[in-house]
Order: structure tokens, then sequence, then C-alpha cells
């Protein structure tokens, strides 16, 4: 230890007796050669107060560029309490700045690519640096400013920060991560407890392992668009985050089981998110669902049982397994028409949705029913899933009655309904799960009106014994089709004319054309619309299209559908409202469309 110290002297010696040339106070050793000057240590005084080195100075009619801060240059100079590093020096040299315990401040320019050992050592005060740097390594600060460092600014010139670049700072508090950075490294701010927030920008592409752990004081995260991978553990411990916005295209099982977390924002530019994102975040109150997300993934939210409301985007089109599986404070679900899929217990154990007839709904997903021994039931129009193991173990169900709005029914779905004997499928389905109607024993006949073979498994009949013998009713155009599939372990498969039986006709839909003319028509092929209007005044039915004489007071126009092989539609209505002979707003001395298009309040019932 005592030739280490004889050494380190000899050392500080050597240095001061260098020639040393001072100009506007700062001490440099000047190159004639190259035109460089480095920084050194003064050999009478120390250095005191703000210091800024420059990019350039003047001596002797030469101009000389600043590029190096030479070994224990402000050595001990504990009365320094601010430094700029000029953006020409390229290296701090070991020990640069050792011991200068009154620091607080430090600016390091864009020219840096090297930083000496220990270059601020026992450096006990630096409150605030600010980077221009393109990267921030790891190797020379961070156990000696642990106990004061509380505000880093990354400069734009930042390309990466390092591993562990500012790990251990415990009362650093605010942090600013420049617009360029591309990555931050493994355990970059491990242990910053006194971190409160953090910004990553759209730059950004990777966050390494371990990079916030146990920055407990965290409260909220903002992911930009650009970050494809954050690495394990790198919000571990982060108790208090209780908001987080994602701007980046997928998210992953990053957050899952922060209890802590009260709001998540998806944003527009995020697509999928993926397995367990969410799960076991059982503070999750408010959820905002970008639109441009596609795909929620299994087990997604699995556990939030503090979410209470749920709007699902628009361009979601698949809802993955036990995605929502537990969220018990759920009370209500909106699930748009894209939605094309949703895999099995999506909504398990979602005790809080409304109940309707009966049947637990997730909007237009039944999921369960409540009293297991009923016989009959009546599935609402409008329902597009039927979820896993919703009727299963109704033991007295003896029919059932699918509507066309079903497009998928899950597995298990029907599952030992032991006395079901006759089941009606609409023509929207599309797929039917494993073992929907296993131990189903008594089935007998089943209506099918897919006109498109809906997908089913091998075991989706599974030790239904009467299958063999039982009939299944499909279109007269898909008999083929049908007994090239699954479906062929019916004993009997038998063509219906049109397949159209026990469907309704598509409502009508009443239309005011540019004309001033009415039309009313119905989806369904070959449908005819009968129609009514209630205004003594007006013309005789054309076709399908009213002329509305004028001025009257009130048009009410009601339509259905009927058509060969269907049961009639429901009942439009359609009410035109307008003053009689104030209805001339355009002063052409005639009320006509161009009249109605501004005063008309058009209901259409629909």
């Amino acid at each position: 230890m005592k030739k280490q110290l004889l050494l380190f002297i000899l050392l500080l010696m050597s240095l001061m007796a260098r020639a040393q040339t001072e100009i506007n106070g700062i001490y440099y050793n000047l190159n004639s050669t190259d035109k460089v000057a480095e920084v050194t240590y003064p050999s009478e005084t120390k250095y005191t107060g703000s210091i800024v080195i420059p990019k350039t100075v003047a001596y002797g009619g030469e101009t000389y560029s600043v590029t190096s801060i030479g070994e224990s240059a402000f050595w001990g100079c504990s009365g320094l309490t601010s430094i700029t590093i000029g953006n020409s020096v390229t290296s701090i040299g070991d020990r640069a700045f050792w011991g200068c315990s009154g620091l607080t401040s430090v600016t390091i320019g864009n020219s840096v690519t090297s930083i000496g050992n220990e270059a601020f050592y026992s450096c006990t005060s630096i409150e605030k640096i600010t980077f221009h740097c393109q990267e921030i390594e790891s190797h020379f600060w961070m156990l000696m400013m642990e106990l004061s460092l509380k505000e880093v600014i990354i400069g734009d010139e930042v390309k990466s920060i390092g591993e562990g670049a500012f790990s251990g700072c415990s009362n650093l508090t605010s942090v600013t991560i420049g617009k360029n950075v591309t990555s931050i490294g493994e355990g970059a701010f491990w242990g910053c407890s006194g971190l409160t927030s953090v910004a990553i920008p759209n730059s950004v592409t990777g966050i390494g392992d371990n990079a916030f752990k146990d920055c407990s004081s965290l409260t909220s995260v903002t992911i930009g668009s650009s970050v494809a991978s954050i690495g394990d553990n790198a919000f571990y411990g982060c108790t208090s985050i209780e908001k987080v916005t994602f701007h980046c295209q997928e998210i992953e099982s990053w957050f899952s089981n922060m209890k802590s977390i009260k709001e998540v924002i998806i944003g527009d530019e995020v697509k999928t998110i993926g397995y367990s994102a969410f799960s076991g975040c059982s503070g999750l109150t408010s959820l905002t669902i970008g639109n441009s997300v596609t795909s929620i993934g299994e087990g997604a939210f699995w556990g939030c049982s503090g979410l209470i409301s749920l709007t699902i985007g628009n361009s979601v089109t698949s809802i993955g397994e036990g995605a929502f599986w537990g969220c018990s404070g759920l009370t209500s679900v909106t699930i748009p028409n894209s939605v094309t899929s949703i895999g099995s217990g999506a909504f398990n154990d979602c005790i809080s949705l409304p109940i309707v007839d009966n049947y637990r709904y997730a909007d237009t997903y039944l999921v369960e029913v409540v009293d297991k021994t009923i016989a009959t039931c009546t599935i609402k129009e409008g329902t597009r899933f039927i979820g896993e193991s919703a009727f299963s173990g109704c033991s007295g169900l003896t029919s059932v009655d699918i509507p066309n709005s079903v497009t998928s029914i899950g597995n298990n779905a029907f599952q030992g309904c032991s006395v079901l004997s006759s089941v009606s499928i609409g023509k929207g389905v599309k797929s039917i799960g494993s073992k929907a109607f296993a131990n189903c024993p008594e089935i007998k006949e089943v209506y099918c009106y897919a006109k498109d073979v809906p997908t089913i498994s091998n075991d989706t009949f599974k030790d239904s014994y009467y299958i063999k013998w039982a009939t299944l009713y499909i279109p007269e155009s898909s008999v083929d089709s049908y007994k090239a599939s699954a479906w062929s372990e019916f004993g009997n498969i038998v063509g219906i004319t049109g397949g159209n039986e026990g469907e309704r006709c598509e409502k009508p839909t009443i239309t005011l054309l540019a004309n001033g003319k009415i039309k009313v028509e119905s989806a369904t092929e070959g449908a005819t619309c009968v129609t009514n209007i209630s205004a003594s005044t007006a013309n005789p039915l054309t076709d399908e299209e009213i002329s509305l004489s004028t001025p009257l007071i009130v048009y009410t126009v009601t339509a259905y559908a009927t058509a060969e092989g269907y049961d009639d539609s429901e009942v439009a209505t359609a009410t035109f409202r307008f003053e009689g002979n104030k209805g001339d707003v355009d002063g052409d001395g005639k009320i006509d469309i161009s009249d109605l298009t501004q005063l008309v309040n058009i209901i259409l019932g629909q």
C-alpha cells in the first residue's frame, strides 16, 4: 500500500514537472507539431468554480484544438463546482476528476469516445450530468455518485446507453433520453429507486435485461414506437408503476403480475397484445386499446380483476384463449364485428358480466348458462360466439336452436347434455370446437343450415353413441362437401331444398333516394318486401319505390320481407317528419328532396 501511494505521489510530481501553459485560467500541454492541446494539472494552484473546456485555444500566434483531458488533470480540486467539456475533446484520462468533492454539474461534449478508469472517483456531490457523446458507458462513475446524482440529460447526439451506466444512483429522480438513442443496456438504471417516470423515445429498439430493475418509485412508463425487445426482468421490482403507455407494435409480457398498474394506454401504433401481456395485473382499472390492434393473445389480461368495462377496437380480429379469464370485476364488454375468433375460456370466471335470460354474456359472446337445469334454451339473436363449456352439463336440455348470427361454437360447449336429442345450427356457423357435443348420447337429428361446411374436430361428437344412426339435415347443394368431411360419421345425411328452413329473411332497409323516393329492399335473395305507408295522400306503391306527395306532416313507412322457404323478417320502420308549407327552405316554390335533406328528421327503425 505504501509503495502504491509513493508511486502515485511520484506520478503527480512528474505531471507537475511537465511544461505547462496557462491560457485563460486553464493549464495545457501544447503539442506544437499536431497543434493539439491537453488539459493538465495546474502546477501552482487548483481549479475552482465553474470551468468550461473550450474547443480551441490560441497561443503564440497558433491555434490549438483541445482534444483531451489528461490523467489526474483536476485531481483533488474540491473547489470545482461545474465542468463543461467542449465538443473537440475525445478522451478523458484516468482519475481526471478524482476527489472533486464539490463538483455538482457535468456536461460531456459530443466527441468524447473514452473515459479513463476512476475518472470521477469520489465526486460525491454531482447532481446533474448532461451527455452529448455518442455512447454512454458504465466504467467511470456510478459507485461514487450514487448518493448525489439527481438529474441526467441524455442529448440527441447519444446513440446508446451502456450496461449498468446509472445503476445504483438511488437519488436519481429525472432522466431525459434523447431522440436518437437506439439501445438501453443491461442494468442501465438498475436500482435507481428515486426515479419516478421514464419516457423511452421512438428511436429505441431494445431495452436490456434488468434495465430498470428495482426502480421502486417508478410510477409512469412510456414505451416508444420502435421498441422490439425488452429483456428479462427489465421492470422487475418496479412496485409503484401505475401507468404504462405503449406505442410499440407488439406488447409482450414485460409488465405481467404488476399489481400496482392502474392504467394502460395502448396506442394506435400497437398491432399485437401478446401472450400474458398483463396477466395478474389485478389493480388494472383503466384500459384503452388502440384502433390498430389486430390480436389479443392468450391470457393477455388473465386475472385483471380490477377491470370494470372493456371496449375492443374495430381492428381486432382474434381474442386468444383465456384472454380475460378471471376478470371478475368486468361488467361491460364491447366486441366489434371485426372479431372472427375467440379462444376457449376467453371470458371464464368473469362473474360480474350481465345475465340475459339465464345466460351470462360478454356483449355477443355467450359465456355460460347460469341455470344448468334448463330443458329448452333461447339464444338471443345477435349472439356471435358460444363459449367453451357454455352449456356443459345441462342434463335436462332436450333441444337447442342456434341462431344464424352465431359464427363459432367453443370447445365442450354442449358436452354432457345427456338428453339433448335435437340440434339446429344456423347458417352463419363456421367452426365448432373439440368435444362441443361430446357425451350427448341421445342426439337423433341435427339441422345445419350452413352451406359452407363448418370446421369440426374428429372428437366434436365423441361418445355421442347414436350419431351413426342419427340424421344430419343440410342444404341440398352441400351434401357432397359434408360427406367428404368429419361430418361423415352421421349415419344419414339428407339434403333439404334450399337449406333455408327455419331461417328468417333479412330485415329490409328503407332508404331515401336522391329523386325523392324511398326504396325498400332485403338482402335475402328472392325476397319480396311488403310495404305500408301511413300518409293518406301518398302515391300508390310502384314496384318497391314509393313516391311521396307534398306537403305532408308525417310519413311512416313499415316493411317486412318474405320469401319461399324462409320465415318472414322482422318489421322495419322509418318515420319522415317535416312541416308542411314551411318546408320550402330553398325558395324554389316547391317542397322536394332538396328541402327534405335540410328539414326532415329521419328516424330509421332497424
